[in-house]
């Protein structure tokens, strides 16, 4: 394996699948029993404390090697991130569109949630959304998922991990929203989950889609506050 490549390891890929399932499923029911007293927000923050830690102990050499490269090829990085930020906003301007044209009243349940933790604990949600969750679900999604499936179907790859980033923001909601509430949120994050993915793809490195990321997230942030 090249020093810098970003495909994980044979380890990094066994024991961070074990880990995607762990974090995803059984994590956040631990942290709630554990610290069912705290708000929110801590109850946020701390989950994706652990989380993360979890996956830069895994992923160390994978986001080393992305760093290195980022390094090695600043120009390029730059670029592909302005491309990226401008047609993430230019595509979520449109699909925002289309969807108030089906329901006039629709809101992102994700995003409502986001803003009632900035305004219970606008330092600590900040922290969680702009530097622990890219790191985390970057790595995850774009560097594990993303770069497995790349080998055997480009077109499943970049799909698949748009589909499925999308959908691990929503499933907290199932059950709680209509069917078509679901779907057309689900629908919002499909050009947030392509354009990071077009965006590792593009530098070979999970520092450009880490960085849109953290871009994204902080201008929602000063957005709500």
């Amino acid at each position: 394996m090249k020093q810098d490549s970003i495909t994980p390891s044979s380890r990094e890929a066994r024991l961070g699948w074990c880990f995607f399932a762990f974090g995803y499923l059984l994590l956040p029911q631990l942290v709630i029993r554990l610290l069912s007293g705290c708000g929110d927000a801590v109850l946020n923050f701390i989950y994706h404390l652990l989380f993360s830690g979890g996956v830069l102990l895994i992923f160390r050499r994978l986001l080393m090697s992305s760093l290195r490269r980022s390094i090695r090829e600043p120009g390029q990085l730059m670029k592909v991130c302005l491309l990226a930020l401008a047609a993430y906003y230019l595509s979520l301007w449109a699909v925002t569109r289309m969807i108030l044209l089906v329901q006039p009243e629709f809101v992102n349940r994700n995003d409502r949630v986001i803003q009632s933790m900035t305004r219970q604990q606008w330092l600590l949600t900040g922290v969680t959304t702009v530097l622990l969750a890219p790191v985390e679900e970057e790595t995850l999604f774009r560097g594990l998922l993303f770069q497995q499936l790349l080998d055997k179907s480009r077109w499943a790859a970049y799909v698949l991990s748009a589909f499925c980033f999308g959908l691990i923001h929503l499933l907290g909601f199932l059950g709680s929203c209509t069917a078509a509430e679901f779907l057309l949120s689900l629908v919002q994050y499909l050009p947030a989950g392509l354009i990071l993915a077009w965006s590792c793809d593009k530098t070979g490195s999970l520092a450009a889609p880490i960085a849109v990321h953290a871009i994204i997230n902080a201008v929602s942030m000063v957005q709500i506050l």
